[in-house]
C-alpha cells in the first residue's frame, strides 16, 4: 500500500488498464508510430471528449456505454491507463461517465 502520492493514482491506473485489457481478451494491434506512443493527457482527453461528442445524439445512456466499448476496443493498454488517471473534471460528463464506467469495470474484475 502507497501513502497516497500522486504516484499511486497513476500505478491504480496503469493496474486497471491491464485489467481492461484481460476483459478485452488481447492487446489491439500496434500500427505504424503507435508502437512508440507517448502518452498526453490533454491530447487523450480531447480524444475522449470528441468520441462522446459524436455519440452524444444517440442518447446519454447509449453514448455513455459506446464511449466506454470504443475505448476499451480500440485504445492502446497506455492510453486507457493514463485515461484512467486525468483529473475527470476536464472532462465532458459523457466522457466523464464512460472512463468512470471503465475504472468501475476494472475494478470489479480485480477482485
Amino acid at each position: 500500500q502507497g501513502n497516497g502520492g500522486p504516484g499511486d493514482a497513476q500505478q491504480r491506473a496503469n493496474r486497471m488498464a491491464g485489467e481492461l485489457c484481460q476483459l478485452v481478451g488481447k492487446e489491439p494491434p500496434h500500427r505504424g508510430r503507435t508502437s512508440g506512443l507517448a502518452v498526453d493527457s490533454a491530447r487523450l482527453i480531447y480524444m475522449a471528449n470528441q468520441i462522446a461528442r459524436n455519440l452524444a445524439a444517440q442518447g446519454e445512456e447509449i453514448a455513455v456505454a459506446a464511449t466506454a466499448q470504443h475505448i476499451r476496443d480500440f485504445w492502446d493498454p497506455r492510453m486507457k491507463a493514463a485515461i484512467l488517471g486525468v483529473d475527470d473534471a476536464r472532462l465532458e460528463p459523457i466522457a466523464r461517465a464512460a472512463v468512470q464506467k471503465l475504472g468501475e469495470i476494472a475494478s470489479r474484475s480485480a477482485t
